[in-house]
């Protein structure tokens, strides 16, 4: 009797749990853009990017769910040509670890937030637009980013439209930089920041509004 009653319990557990599961697939492009240091006299530009990833996520009650995403996005600048400097575009590819909770504003909409956790995986050049190349030897910028993301959602059954703000909070430049004229800055601090667009594919049950779960 008491076997047949535990037994009940952890199906009646597992398939709660089962319903409550779920995992994104994302796409997307990124308008990025490292905020370089005011020392320096270049036009720096936004540069669009590819990026994706995939999460798995847990809804929290009627309103809330919690993701933790693993996902390649870049991050980059277009130096404009000047007198001491070649046109060029630099990107920065990072592998990132963002756990973040969303809140269901309504059916269709919720709002989401979190951090992220970046970790350099490599950087590329395309100078005079000549073509990408990878930089060997990083001497400028760290090995890791670490920054504070927000964004809004539109679910549309198992598809997800997105749009988030990433701004990086950790100083991703090495202490010693050369501005336009040659000079040694003392104290550099670039923070890389963007705005993305996705769309992302839900694995498991979209979520229902209490209407929808009442029936």
């Amino acid at each position: 009797m008491n076997r047949n009653f535990v037994i009940i319990l952890l199906t009646i557990f597992s398939s709660q749990l089962h319903g409550q599961v779920f995992g994104d697939l994302r796409i997307g492009a990124s308008a990025s853009k490292i905020n370089m240091p005011k020392e320096f006299d270049e036009e720096f530009n936004a540069v669009w990017n590819f990026m994706y990833g995939a999460s798995a996520g847990i809804y929290l009650g009627s309103k809330f769910s919690g993701q933790l995403w693993v996902q390649s996005l870049a991050y980059g600048v277009d130096v404009e040509e000047s007198e001491y400097h070649a046109s060029a575009i630099i990107r920065l590819r990072y592998l990132q670890f963002q756990p973040e909770i969303s809140y269901q504003l309504s059916k269709k909409f919720s709002l989401n937030a979190g951090l992220s956790f970046g970790t350099l995986l490599k950087i590329s050049r395309n100078t005079n637009l000549e073509g990408w190349e990878d930089v060997e030897n990083n001497r400028f910028f760290n090995d890791s980013d670490f920054g504070l993301v927000g964004g809004l959602q539109y679910q549309l059954n198992h598809f997800i439209l997105g749009i988030s703000w990433y701004q990086g909070i950790n100083d991703i430049a090495h202490d010693q930089w050369i501005d336009s004229e040659g000079n040694i800055l003392d104290d550099p601090k670039a923070f890389n920041r963007s705005l993305t667009i996705s769309v992302a594919y839900r694995l498991g049950k979209p979520r229902q509004n209490s209407n929808e779960q009442a029936h």
